[in-house]
């Protein structure tokens, strides 16, 4: 079993959760969490001004951006670096192109399965074609890489493999596509249950807010709310008062 990552209870406690009310919570403090790392900042807002309709990656944005980008939320791992240099520009422009087009055809409904299973057949199929085409011809580039740059393009299908979300769904961290089809499954289903605007990505983003506020903050944001929402409760109930009809505190 892989150790877990610092904060990995909160992660854990949120997902137990269907409740938006929760997550939109959590969710509240990702800017924060985002400003008080290094960096962080300044990369989420450039692959924010990349925007779903983004036709290829270059060379550049490959490893300045999205690279550097999975780095700062996660574990630096340099050892890739000096294959992701072996890679030509016209190369990632070619390929990141035809594995976004195969992104955009693949239909949501498509994805979902009545029965319950959190992936179809179909999906999971096209999940796979459009991530290793990507990760099987680049160098340096495997399916948490690719999963990045097709989240930009399509965060309604697609999430990046945080650690965080793996330690959620996984009992030994792997980055290989089939744990990556198991990461993005849970957390589809997961927003799908939720509605309102949820998606695969925002899901898994929410999910790392979690762990890491409580990893560097000490605090597991699930029980803050919890926490408020009992005071909140217990106030609209003090000296006889009449309670009030709404069961959850104000989020700020």
């Amino acid at each position: 079993m892989s150790k877990k990552r610092a904060g990995h209870q909160a992660a854990a406690n949120l997902v137990k959760l269907d409740d938006a009310h929760v997550w939109i919570f959590v969710e509240k403090h990702t800017e924060g969490l985002i400003q008080k790392i290094d960096k962080l900042t300044d990369l989420e807002f450039a692959l924010e001004q990349m925007g779903t309709d983004k036709e290829y990656f270059t060379k550049d944005e490959l490893v300045d951006t999205v690279v550097l980008w999975k780095h700062t939320v996660g574990q630096l791992r340099s050892a890739n670096l000096k294959y992701l240099e072996t890679n030509s520009d016209a190369d990632v422009r070619m390929i990141s192109k035809q594995a976004i087009a195969l992104a955009r055809k693949i239909q949501l409904k498509d994805c979902l399965e009545s029965s319950g299973e959190l992936l179809t057949t179909k999906g999971e199929k096209a999940i796979k074609e459009a991530i290793t085409t990507i990760s099987k011809p680049l160098k340096g580039v495997g399916p948490a890489t690719s999963s990045a740059m097709l989240t930009v393009v399509r965060p309604d299908i697609f999430c990046y493999m945080y650690d965080e979300a793996i330690d959620c769904f996984s009992n030994k961290r792997k980055y290989d596509l089939k744990e990556y089809v198991l990461v993005a499954g849970k957390c589809l289903d997961k927003a799908q249950k939720m509605g309102h605007g949820w998606t695969t990505h925002r899901v898994a983003k929410t999910i790392w807010t979690a762990a890491r506020y409580l990893a560097i903050h000490g605090k597991d944001l699930t029980k803050e709310f919890n926490a408020a929402a009992k005071d909140s409760k217990g106030d609209n109930n003090d000296a006889g008062g009449k309670p009030s009809s709404s069961k959850r505190p104000k989020l700020v």
